[in-house]
C-alpha cells in the first residue's frame, strides 16, 4: 500500500508560524525576566510534548487544528494593537485572504494572543520563523523530507497569524523611531517596507494557489522567505551595539530554555537565574 503523505508536526511544518512564534514569544518574555531580574521571584513553567504526526484531511480541518493553540501555549496575555506603520490594508473582494471561511477561522477566539514583545526581539524572531519556513520548503523540494507534504493554505493562514501575533509593523516603527540612530533611519525604513511587502505577498501568493504545490512554486515561496529574513536582519543591524548585545543575551537564554522545554522538563526562575527542578510526569 502506498504510504499516506504526512504533515510533520510542531517543528517541521509551515503551519507552525503562529505556534512557533507564540511559544518563542513566551520564552523570550521569560528569558527577559530572568535576564533583568534582581529580586527573589520564583515561577514554574511547564510545556506539553508535541503531538504525534498526523494526516491533514482538508483545508478547514487543518485551519481548525492550527487554531487550537490554547492547548499548547503556556500562557495567554494581551498583545498590542497592530499599528499600520508601513502598510495600509484595504478590503479586496478578489483577494483569496478575504475568503469568509478563512476570516471566520482566523478570528477564532480560541487562538490566544501572544505575549507582548518589543522591537528588536520581534524582528529577530520573525526572521527566525522566515528562515524556518524557507528551510522546510527547500528540504521538501530537494527530497530531504521523504513523505512530508505542505499545502499553500498553511502558508496563507500562517502568515496572517504571524503578522497579527508579532505586531511586526508596529514593532518596526517603534524600533526605527526610538532605537535606530537618525542617520540610519531612512535606510532602515526601506528594509522595513521591503520585509512587510514581501510578507503580505507571501500570504497573497499562497492563498491564490487552490491546489497542491508545484516544486517551482515552493522554490518561489522559499525565495520570498529568504528576502524577508535578509531585510529583517539588515534592519536589526542598524541598532546600536549595546542594544544588540542585550537582545543577543536574551535570545541565548531563551534558546537554552527552549531546549529544556522540548524535553518536557520544568524550569524554575529565582534570583534572576533559571534551572531545571524536575521532570514532568508523562501524560
Amino acid at each position: 500500500m502506498k504510504p499516506v503523505p504526512r504533515i510533520l508536526d510542531f517543528q517541521a511544518i509551515a503551519r507552525v508560524s503562529s505556534l512557533f512564534f507564540s511559544i518563542f514569544s513566551f520564552q523570550d518574555k521569560l528569558a527577559t525576566y530572568a535576564f533583568q531580574q534582581s529580586t527573589s521571584v520564583t515561577r514554574i513553567i511547564k510545556c506539553r510534548q508535541p503531538s504525534a504526526i498526523h494526516v491533514v484531511t482538508s483545508r478547514r480541518s487543518w485551519i481548525q487544528d492550527a487554531s487550537i493553540l490554547s492547548l499548547l501555549l503556556p500562557v495567554v496575555s494581551t498583545s498590542p494593537s497592530r499599528a499600520n506603520a508601513f502598510t495600509e490594508e484595504q478590503f479586496d473582494p478578489e483577494d483569496p485572504n478575504n475568503d469568509p471561511e478563512i476570516q471566520e477561522l482566523y478570528n477564532n477566539p480560541a487562538i490566544p494572543p501572544t505575549p507582548e514583545e518589543r522591537s528588536g526581539l520581534v524582528v529577530l524572531r520573525v526572521a527566525e520563523v522566515a528562515q524556518f519556513q524557507e528551510k522546510i520548503l527547500r528540504a521538501i523540494v530537494n527530497g530531504d523530507l521523504k513523505g512530508v507534504t505542505v499545502s499553500p493554505m498553511q502558508f496563507a493562514f500562517g502568515t496572517q497569524i504571524l503578522l497579527r501575533n508579532s505586531n511586526l509593523d508596529g514593532n518596526m516603527k517603534l524600533m526605527i523611531n526610538e532605537e535606530i540612530p537618525k542617520k540610519d533611519r531612512e535606510r532602515a525604513i526601506k528594509n522595513a517596507v521591503k520585509a512587510m511587502n514581501t510578507l503580505l505577498e507571501i500570504g497573497k501568493y499562497s492563498a491564490s494557489i487552490q491546489r497542491d504545490f508545484e516544486p517551482i512554486e515552493m522554490v518561489t515561496l522559499a525565495d520570498m522567505y529568504l528576502q524577508v529574513r535578509v531585510s529583517l536582519n539588515e534592519l536589526y543591524e542598524y541598532l546600536p551595539q549595546k542594544r544588540r548585545t542585550s537582545i543577543t543575551g536574551i535570545l541565548q537564554l531563551s534558546q537554552s530554555m527552549r531546549r529544556r522545554l522540548q524535553t518536557g522538563r520544568t524550569i524554575q526562575i529565582s534570583m534572576g537565574n533559571w534551572y531545571l527542578t524536575s521532570d514532568m510526569p508523562s501524560t
